[in-house]
């Protein structure tokens, strides 16, 4: 929804012999890249493409089933890795007991189509890939071999090597309407699709609102404010957040408690800046978390970036693999601080 232009546009480029063999599609996270991705392989491979996708014939019915032979989705997180290694890359025969053991983009595509026409692969996230599988990658890249696409998507650009990124054809999508992100999510989450706070929260991303709507926003955003509203005890607070209910899947429960801490830190980052914006002077109305921000105290400067601070080094704590629990308990425990200094005063 929102970059059919942009599909149409990739189709036409394909039936008239001028797609390039390596596409980037970059943009905010969450608001259709993969899933764009994802159509543009699907109207390739239909037997009536490239173009609009039929839907019918039994080459899209096994790109909606996810047995076609000629598409591979590369994808870290939906097999519950963190890291695009080499190993999602290139075959190795000696690779760690937990690497992953699928099947690697070269192998893939060393095999002949099945169907006569496009191999595709896509891959979600690229920036995930650490500096050797991005390496590993550019050598497939240079040699792609005959109507082969390879289709990257990131919200961070900036993480891929410079040497990777001259090889692709580079195509950015923006954000949605409020009314698209509305329709998009009108099936499967429909309270957030009629309610006004949740489409100001999703900053036009469907993914983005999606996730937040998920993992039980609004509940942890209630009490991350009480540690920027009132004196709190940050234990207490701290063992409050980590208990709520929603949906951090990890492959370990370190894994799941430390992308719930990360979730709550960015949380509490987005209300941080949201309050640098009005104390630059930025309206209420014109900032997200504005009407949240609207009783609670302005501390100095000073105090606001000591605690910026304090909350971006404990989200680069966290990545450390340092104790996440911990890490957002000494952060509550340093913002209640400031608290008690200005009352102080």
């Amino acid at each position: 929804m929102g970059h059919g232009a942009l599909l149409h546009g990739l189709w036409a480029a394909a039936e008239a012999g001028r797609l390039g063999h390596a596409l980037l599609l970059t943009g905010p996270s969450g608001v259709g890249k993969f899933l764009t991705l994802e159509r543009l392989a699907e109207g390739l491979l239909c037997q009536h493409g490239p173009g609009e996708p039929c839907r019918k014939c039994p080459a899209c019915r096994r790109v909606a089933a996810g047995s076609h032979p000629d598409l591979l989705r590369v994808d870290a997180l939906s097999h519950g890795f963190e890291e695009l290694t080499i190993h999602f890359v290139a075959r190795r025969e000696v690779r760690p007991q937990n690497a992953w053991a699928g099947e690697s983009i070269e192998t893939f595509l060393r095999l002949v189509a099945g169907e006569a026409g496009w191999r595709v692969v896509l891959i979600r996230d690229a920036d995930r890939m650490n500096e050797e599988t991005q390496n590993a990658l550019l050598k497939t890249l240079e040699e792609p071999g005959e109507q082969v696409l390879l289709a990257l998507e990131t919200s961070r650009p900036e993480a891929l090597l410079d040497t990777v990124r001259s090889r692709l054809v580079q195509h950015t999508v923006s954000s949605l309407t409020t009314a698209e992100v509305s329709q998009a999510l009108a099936r499967e989450a429909p309270e957030c699709a009629a309610d006004p706070e949740w489409l100001r929260l999703a900053a036009g991303s469907p993914g983005r609102l999606l996730k937040l709507w998920r993992r039980g926003a609004g509940e942890c955003l209630s009490l991350l404010m009480r540690a920027f509203r009132e004196p709190i005890q940050a234990p207490s607070l701290a063992a409050e957040l980590l208990e709520l209910p929603g949906d951090f899947k990890g492959r370990t429960p370190k894994a799941e408690e430390r992308n719930r801490v990360r979730f709550l830190l960015e949380l509490g980052l987005e209300v941080l800046r949201d309050q640098e914006r009005l104390a630059a002077g930025l309206a209420r109305e014109d900032v997200m978390h504005g009407a949240r921000l609207q009783d609670c105290p302005c501390p100095s400067d000073a105090a606001r970036a000591r605690r910026l601070e304090v909350w971006l080094e404990g989200r680069r704590d966290v990545d450390l693999n340092l104790n996440p629990g911990g890490v957002l308990e000494r952060i509550l425990d340093f913002t209640n601080s400031l608290l008690l200094e200005r009352q102080r005063a």
